[in-house]
């Protein structure tokens, strides 16, 4: 018998900072030019491979969750149930990532003590950076070490990576709570 594992991941973040171009970049390896804005909460599925030696099976469901304000006042309701989350900031847009304190906020409150990462977008546009990865390192050192990792939608960059990281730390969480 295989082990069959089905996690919940919410994508969250403010508004534009492409977390449905990171989530078909991931799901079709194609990168979305054009911005269409998430209007409260998009599913997809991917089923992966988690582990080098254990290849453990995984069904992702992926929650596209809007980053609206209206979407805001139901954050609850979408991280209800929530394996892990990737928080969402684009590179170019500081405002973005100083809201990264409501996002973990938000987690804390409605879904407990679940796995999360926080995610860097866009930074193919080195030229336009505004948020170094120093600062963003400083500031999540100081909420308890939150892992960073920066990637780009439209290169593909790091995409994958994002993915099984918060993958893994799933099952690990998982495992110790069942211990």
């Amino acid at each position: 018998m295989s082990l069959k594992l089905s996690f919940k991941l919410c994508i969250v973040g403010e508004r534009a900072v492409g977390k449905t171009s990171l989530i078909i970049r991931y799901i079709e390896n194609k990168f979305q030019e054009n911005y269409i804005p998430t209007l409260g909460v998009d599913f997809l599925t991917k089923k992966i491979v988690v582990g080098k030696e254990s290849k453990i099976p995984v069904n992702l469901i992926i929650w596209d969750i809007g980053g609206d304000d209206i979407w805001k006042d139901r954050l609850h309701l979408y991280l209800r149930g929530a394996d892990g989350v990737l928080i969402i900031y684009d590179i170019t847009r500081p405002q973005t990532f100083n809201q990264i304190d409501f996002w973990i906020n938000k987690i804390a409150i409605n879904a407990g003590e679940i796995p999360y990462m926080v995610i860097g977008n866009k930074n193919d546009l080195k030229d336009l950076r505004k948020v170094t990865t120093d600062q963003a390192i400083s500031k999540l050192k100081k909420r308890g070490n939150i892992e960073l990792l920066e990637t780009s939608a439209k290169t593909g960059k790091t995409v994958n990576e994002m993915f099984q990281k918060i993958a893994e730390k799933i099952i690990i969480q998982k495992a110790k709570s069942k211990k």
